[in-house]
């Protein structure tokens, strides 16, 4: 595991390490209306980590494009004008130490469970919901090196709600779909990839 030290220095430390990656992530995928639609999931989060959770602000966009090195292919809702790239935004207050029972979350997961316990039910939430579980155990096999069931995941969630947000398991089962359907396509770029090289050979 990396210290501190040895890792790449953040372009937006208030972002955290975790939307970054999440920017990252979305300069991989290769279909350019699913990248839009991940872009405004990685908007919605950055708002739930240093705002009031209300994502309609253009800056957030801007702190992206930075975020992105304004190389993100995806239909930008408000124009972006490339001096943003020197821009130095405004420093986001700091919210004190961080202490978490699971570190290797992050802040930004128990941001978004404050956030979804507020929420009332509906679609909007279970979004929130499916798009939380899919990062935490992204971030969990990441960290810890190996697989992670839903019962670990409800686990924890249920520790760091303090027993307050309940998860249905229709949503759980939706984020298997949805890995399912990653998963297929990263195979497919995977041989199609493969067969370019042999013909380059």
């Amino acid at each position: 595991m990396k210290y501190n030290s040895e890792l790449e220095p953040l372009k937006i430390p208030e972002y955290g390490r975790n939307v970054q990656k999440m920017v990252n992530y979305a300069k991989t995928i290769n279909d350019k209306e699913e990248r839009t639609q991940f872009a405004h999931k990685i908007i919605k989060t950055m708002a739930t980590v240093v705002g009031n959770g209300k994502y309609d602000s253009s800056k957030y966009w801007d702190h992206l494009y930075i975020l992105a090195d304004g190389d993100l292919d995806i239909d930008w809702p408000v124009k972006i004008n490339i001096k943003y790239l020197q821009f130095v935004p405004d420093r986001i207050p700091y919210r004190g130490e961080y202490n978490s029972k699971f570190r290797f979350y992050g802040r930004i997961i128990e941001d978004m469970i404050k956030k979804a316990i507020e929420m009332p039910e509906g679609e909007e939430k279970n979004e929130l919901l499916r798009h939380l579980i899919m990062t935490m155990k992204k971030l969990y096999v990441y960290w810890n090196n190996q697989m992670v069931n839903d019962d670990i995941i409800k686990h924890h969630i249920n520790i760091l709600s303090n027993g307050l947000l309940s998860i249905p398991d229709i949503v759980f089962e939706s984020t298997h779909v949805a890995i399912n359907r990653q998963n297929t396509e990263n195979q497919k770029n995977k041989k199609f990839g493969n067969k370019n090289n042999k013909k380059r050979k």
